[in-house]
């Protein structure tokens, strides 16, 4: 088996791609890393990264070539845009049978130029999926086989665990996403959507008033690449944002995708904006966020309204379309796949 990615290899992805599961059950496989051919310009920066005596990293679409057999099982992460294009023409030109892995689906509109493009690449044979999206070229001819986004699967190994509560008293919990500092804003040199200072300032301001009128702590889920020394007093947590929202009083967010927990655990939630993100292309995904989720935005450069809003019909129907639809609810995305795989073989 060939698992193809194109970010740096590190201890999420080894969960959130299944290589545990392969180990488990003696999987014989090969990660054929493309972060450096498609991402040169990124070599210089400062990645987590783990070791695996199985990751491969590719240099040139010559190499990438010679692991493209018949009889090799491919499983794809990446998804069609600019700089993983040249990568599908690849495999168009080589008739490739592979299998495109879509554990990651985020409310947005249709894109028609993807679906044209789609007319002229080689389809995925199998489509692991846990909705069909324009991003991956498939085609009445795929099979489809449906899975868990990531979030699922996490929350799945969490809950195949005894986990106590790390916060012990009521709280409110923030998802964080480092957004000044968010390396997609480096490795795609691009400005962030917020500065600094102007961002943290409001989120502090609207923490402390949040604190005081609800009588409750705000507690940071940080994401994994923030050090958390921008938030005032408050107990920021960093790779355990499924036990904070799990255990949490209510749930504040942007537009993470972190918020599937929240959806998930069945958790109010508030979604909170500031001029900066407002007047930014981020804008967009928050909007159709928004609306999908029936979630006013509250604007906390202009508003210190408090709004968390209940799960109800629009959270379950969010969660068929872009958490999981698939009978399975008990078994990991890649343990679903290979049990479809071998049923698939055996007939």
């Amino acid at each position: 088996m060939l698992i193809l990615i194109s970010w740096p290899f590190n201890n999420r992805a080894y969960t959130r791609l299944g290589i545990d599961t392969l180990e488990a059950n003696k999987v014989e496989f090969k990660i054929l890393n493309l972060f450096e051919l498609l991402y040169p310009e990124s070599k210089e920066c400062s990645f987590d990264r783990i070791v695996h005596e199985n990751e491969i990293t590719i240099q040139s679409l010559w190499e990438l070539k010679n692991y493209f057999k018949k009889d090799k099982i491919i499983l794809n992460y990446l998804n069609i845009k600019r700089k993983t294009l040249k990568v599908f023409l690849l495999l168009s030109a080589f008739r490739v049978n592979y299998i495109s892995i879509s554990n990651m689906p985020i409310p947005s509109k249709k894109n028609q130029k993807l679906k044209i493009l789609n007319f002229f690449l080689h389809e995925s044979k199998y489509g692991a999926v846990v909705q069909r999206k324009e991003e991956y070229p498939f085609s009445r001819r795929t099979k489809f086989i449906y899975i868990h986004s990531i979030d699922y699967d996490t929350m799945i190994r969490f809950e195949r665990k005894s986990q106590d509560r790390i916060v012990k008293e009521n709280y409110i919990v923030f998802l964080d996403q480092n957004l000044p500092f968010h390396l997609d804003f480096k490795r795609n040199n691009t400005k962030p959507y917020v500065t600094a200072e102007k961002y943290y300032t409001s989120l502090n301001n609207y923490f402390d008033y949040l604190e005081k009128k609800l009588n409750k702590k705000v507690v940071i889920a940080s994401h994994p690449n923030s050090d958390g020394k921008k938030y005032f007093n408050k107990i920021c947590i960093k790779d355990n944002t499924i036990n904070l929202i799990k255990y949490s009083d209510s749930v504040l967010i942007h537009c993470s995708t972190a918020l599937s927990f929240a959806i998930i655990y069945n958790k109010p939630i508030s979604m909170i904006v500031t001029d900066e993100i407002v007047s930014s292309k981020m804008q967009i995904f928050n909007k159709f966020l928004s609306k999908e989720l029936a979630i006013p935005m509250i604007n906390i450069d202009k508003s210190r309204e408090i709004n968390f809003v209940e799960s109800n019909e629009n959270f379950l129907q969010y969660k068929s379309k872009y958490i999981t639809q698939s009978s399975y609810i008990d078994l990991l995305s890649m343990e679903i796949l290979l049990n479809n795989l071998k049923y698939r073989e055996e007939k």
